[in-house]
């Protein structure tokens, strides 16, 4: 008996030391919300930048709006592309708390990320599967865990020093390599980790994650007036070989139906960008569709002004911008100008090719080539040996014969030459060169001297 109660305090011992060197750990999110500034009157700067889980700046939770009657309508709104103090404006705070638990002392925080995803059919907000991240966040110098004795501690934001980390979002997501909006419903998932070894707790390793929206939330509602995913693509010109000519296609997309205007601007010279063209003006355009639409918008620019005069190459500045009125107006949802830069070279010549001389005294050298608008053109032969600058023209020697003539766009068009010079003389046999220039009157102010001429001198 005597023995027996001996080992059961010796395992008693034992099993209390153990008990004493157990350590645990807990850190989770305990709230995850969306707020904004100036709910109910205004504050804030308009970029949401300021947004820090206080009451500043009439700063609250807009998850789930009830003022209005209909929670739907006036809950985690994004409305506008542009700032505005006063919600719903063109951002949210995307928000959390974090919590922490511990029997062993202090621990560092390492991540904190948020993942923003796009709901669509059988979409599951906690699966990245189903709901594939389109945009992430990343937190840096997060805080850390001073949790003791087994009490809850809520992480303090080092940088703001509330107990609240937020990041703004204005909607906008990398769309085919630019970021852009799309409108539609969203969400986003907080992940917190920590992975870190003290000397009281061993290894800490934990990570928990928690998707918005949750019990009583609504989804993110991106509703803005946005341009994006923007190119310019020219018209290809030649049988042998393609050059880049007018009219260009400048294709955009809209997040919704809107109000459109473009306008070309002269990008050529440093300090200035005069008004050419206004291609389009207060012109009705389609959105591309949600919730994941691809509808595209073309409109062409013949290369000319608003007088319909060709205007000189050079480099072009296309300008898009876009509006709509909704229920949230005053003020209209303006998009944000989108541009792309064009190069336009409105006269070219292309396809040259050379049929020479034959044997017979009947025969004629064929020069063939394609214009890509029509012009008068001048065809000159050289003697052989004459050396010719390609950008200014000028020849080594006098020409022997000289054409001009007038050739019609963008089909084969040749000038003959019978082998004799200026005077009608035959020429003796050799190697001789030949020169293709080619010109088109314009009104344009954008033709200087009322011409426009082919860039580069065609041997």
């Amino acid at each position: 008996m005597f023995k027996k109660s001996i080992l059961f305090l010796s395992l008693a011992a034992v099993l209390a030391g153990l008990a004493v060197s157990v350590s645990a750990q807990q850190l989770y999110v305990s709230n995850i919300d969306v707020r904004a500034r100036g709910v109910g009157a205004t504050g804030g700067n308009g970029y949401c930048n300021d947004i820090d889980g206080s009451a500043a700046g009439n700063e609250g939770g807009v998850a789930f709006m009830t003022g209005g009657g209909n929670v739907w309508q006036d809950s985690s709104l994004i409305e506008f592309e542009r700032p505005r103090t006063r919600y719903p404006g063109g951002c949210l705070g995307l928000c959390v708390k974090l919590v922490c638990v511990s029997t062993a002392g202090s621990f560092g925080i390492d991540e904190l990320t948020f993942e923003v995803f796009k709901f669509g059919g059988g979409a599951n907000p906690l699966d990245p599967a189903s709901t594939p991240p389109i945009k992430t966040i990343s937190f840096y110098d997060i805080g850390t865990c001073q949790s003791t004795n087994n009490n809850p501690y809520t992480i303090v934001n080092n940088k703001t020093g509330g107990t609240s980390f937020c990041t703004p979002w204005d909607g906008s997501y990398n769309i085919n390599g630019t970021f852009g909006k799309s409108n539609g419903q969203y969400g986003f998932r907080a992940k917190v980790r920590t992975n870190q070894v003290s000397a009281t707790a061993g290894n800490i390793s934990i990570e928990q994650t928690a998707a918005f929206p949750g019990q009583t939330q609504i989804p993110i509602q991106v509703n803005v007036t946005n341009i994006h995913t923007i190119r310019s693509s020219p018209t290809i010109v030649g049988k042998l070989t393609g050059v880049a000519a007018q009219p260009y296609n400048i294709f955009y997309r809209l997040s919704k139906d809107a109000i459109v205007n473009i306008n070309i601007y002269d990008a050529t010279t440093a300090g200035s960008l005069p008004l050419v063209r206004r291609l389009l003006v207060n012109t009705p355009r389609v959105g591309e569709g949600p919730p994941d639409g691809t509808l595209t918008n073309g409109d062409f620019w013949d290369g000319r002004d608003d007088g319909g005069n060709i205007v000189s190459g050079g480099n072009y500045l296309v300008q898009i911008d876009a509006q709509t009125n909704d229920m949230w107006q005053p003020p209209t949802d303006l998009a944000f100008p989108a541009t792309v830069q064009l190069s336009l070279d409105p006269l070219q010549i292309t396809d040259i090719a050379m049929k020479p001389l034959g044997a017979s005294a009947t025969d004629a050298a064929v020069i063939s080539y394609m214009l890509t608008e029509a012009a008068t053109v001048y065809v000159s032969i050289y003697p052989p040996g004459t050396q010719i600058n390609y950008v200014t023209g000028a020849a080594s020697n006098p020409s022997i014969r000289d054409f001009v003539e007038e050739k019609d766009r963008r089909a084969t068009v040749s000038t003959v030459w019978d082998g004799r010079d200026n005077n009608g003389s035959p020429v003796c046999d050799g190697n001789y060169m030949f020169t293709v220039d080619a010109v088109l009157a314009s009104n344009s102010a954008f033709a200087p001297g009322g011409e426009v001429w082919n860039k580069l001198t065609k041997v």
